[in-house]
């Protein structure tokens, strides 16, 4: 009889602390409820809200800051690598006409003796 009514205590209190569990809860709940249906709920939740709703605006803000500094930074660096090319494309277009110019001055000069060989020759 002993063991049979620690038992029952055990059970009595386990479902007595469930129900206490779950009136402390269901109390809690109604509760909540009662303050969002409340004009102070209601205000706390729009204000609540907004809060969010600028806290995304911040962070798409911030993220397209972000990406605006990372594109600006890739866009200087695409100029620099341009003007790079630009100006190793302009001394390359330099030498070649300097060596044209070169092989246009060897040109009449082997042409000038060729026609005094040919004039001396015709002599």
């Amino acid at each position: 009889m002993g063991q049979t009514s620690a038992v029952t205590d055990i059970l009595t209190a386990l479902i007595t602390g469930g129900l206490l569990s779950f009136a402390r809860d269901a109390w809690k709940a109604w509760k909540t409820r009662q303050h969002a249906h409340s004009p102070e709920g209601m205000e706390s939740a729009r204000v609540a809200s907004a809060n969010d709703s600028l806290l995304v605006v911040v962070k798409a803000r911030d993220e397209l800051e972000e990406d605006n500094r990372r594109l600006r930074e890739t866009i200087t660096e695409e100029r620099a690598r341009a003007a790079e090319d630009r100006a190793q494309a302009a001394l390359e277009k330099s030498a070649m006409r300097a060596e044209i110019d070169s092989l246009e001055a060897k040109l009449r000069a082997m042409l000038t003796e060729v026609e005094a060989l040919k004039n001396r020759h015709a002599e």
